[in-house]
């Protein structure tokens, strides 16, 4: 319960609910006692004042029958003041009385055609209004008014959080790779600071994958221009290492300099992949495949360079279209990272669940440091500092499985192993 209603204090959606309600529930409340209070006051003024008619008549109809009123006759108290019109001649009562602040006044015809102004003192109200808050207020119309309330604010609220939702949800859908991501045009041409929030968003979305396109261009031009170079010194290489071995001299630094141009060459072999992907260059050509049979030949390709080491194949089989040869690329990636780092079996499990595919590879490794996990697919981080790979495998298995509109995510094992999980939509 507490963690419901500290998310409920962090989400803008129920923090501006709530101020809307709370600010109408106020104003309401404050128009209704306004309302009810001079309604009331008026009405038990009115009530008060025919009483006070009632009471004086008939000491007017004998004033006019004798001339005067007297206080034992009266049967009424001091607070009412008479005065006979149109001279404002006092019958009965003193001036002083009658400009009192808290007297009211009315006229008063009686059937001889006469007018007396009539004045009264202005009776206490409290107790009346308090019981007419008790009639109006009633429990019903009370939740009435408050699920009106609840409604109108519900509706207001959600006017001004729409379009916040949808710019966070462009936010977040840019921050997982998706730079082709743009704010609904409903939102742009709106004139208030949300739309001008919204064009700022898009342009800043347009030059974040602007900047990138161009970098991964660059990378992409560069790595295939020393293509040719690299080629041209590992044959110079092999020709100068034959000389020198003809004449009997050492040759170590000639198998050096192989061993570097080779892994600079699968370097770049790795970048051009990893480039093709990014720019839809790759082959994805769709395919219907058995799932396993795919899995258990890349399964023995990467046996081939390590017959010892045993990896189980396991989980739900099917039949599916897809674009086959990125998916053996992954695989291939994330299997060779766990034969090379890792010892003992290595475990392939496979789950089809509401349309879903997951594909799990789970190795018996060290696993890897928690400050690298959310950095492990990025271009050129390693799970150890002291990998002898360049940090691309996983970046192209990423990019692969994007291109497949699946998702990818490591997570460390407890006591020890590495998960890799595969997601891939079946539809």
């Amino acid at each position: 319960m507490h963690n419901v209603i500290k998310k409920v204090k962090q989400t803008l959606f129920w923090k501006i609910f709530l101020l809307v309600w709370l600010s109408y529930l106020a104003i309401a409340l404050s128009a209704a006692l306004i309302f009810t209070l001079d309604f009331e006051q008026e009405k038990f003024h009115k009530k008060h004042e025919r009483h006070i008619e009632r009471l004086v008549l008939p000491h007017l109809l004998k004033y006019e029958d004798s001339g005067k009123i007297t206080r034992r006759q009266n049967g009424f108290k001091r607070q009412v003041t008479i005065q006979k019109l149109p001279n404002k001649e006092y019958i009965f009562g003193k001036k002083s009385e009658s400009n009192d602040k808290r007297t009211n006044q009315f006229i008063l015809t009686t059937p001889s055609d006469n007018q007396y102004q009539i004045s009264y003192r202005i009776p206490q109200f409290q107790h009346e209004f308090m019981r007419s808050i008790s009639v109006h207020f009633s429990p019903m119309r009370v939740i009435f008014s408050v699920i009106i309330l609840s409604l109108f604010s519900l509706l207001i609220t959600e006017m001004v959080t729409r379009p916040i939702q949808k710019l966070r949800e462009h936010v977040s859908t840019l921050s997982s790779g998706d730079l082709n991501s743009r704010v609904a045009t409903k939102i742009t041409k709106r004139n208030d600071d949300i739309g001008l929030l919204a064009r700022t968003l898009n342009k800043m979305s347009a030059r974040i994958s602007q900047l990138i396109n161009d970098k991964q261009q660059l990378l992409y031009d560069v790595s295939h221009e020393l293509k040719a170079p690299l080629a041209r010194m590992q044959v110079a290489n092999a020709i100068t290492h034959q000389a020198a071995e003809q004449k009997k001299l050492p040759v170590k630094h000639y198998q050096q300099i192989d061993s570097d141009i080779s892994l600079l060459t699968k370097m770049i072999d790795q970048l051009l992949s990893l480039a093709r992907i990014e720019h839809s260059e790759y082959d994805h050509e769709l395919q219907t495949i058995d799932l396993h049979q795919l899995l258990q030949q890349e399964i023995q390709n990467c046996q081939y360079n390590w017959p010892n080491r045993e990896i189980e194949l396991q989980g739900d089989n099917l039949k599916l279209t897809i674009a086959s040869r990125l998916l053996c690329t992954v695989i291939n990636n994330i299997l060779i990272n766990a034969l090379k780092y890792t010892n003992g079996e290595i475990q392939v499990l496979t789950t089809t669940n509401n349309n879903n595919l997951m594909i799990k590879i789970i190795d018996a490794g060290e696993g890897i440091p928690e400050t690298l996990i959310d950095n492990l697919f990025t271009p050129f981080v390693r799970g150890k500092n002291q990998s002898s790979g360049y940090g691309l495998g996983l970046a192209i298995s990423q990019k692969a499985i994007r291109q497949l509109h699946g998702s990818i995510s490591a997570k460390n094992l407890k006591p020890t192993g590495l998960a890799i999980e595969i997601n891939l939509p079946l539809n």
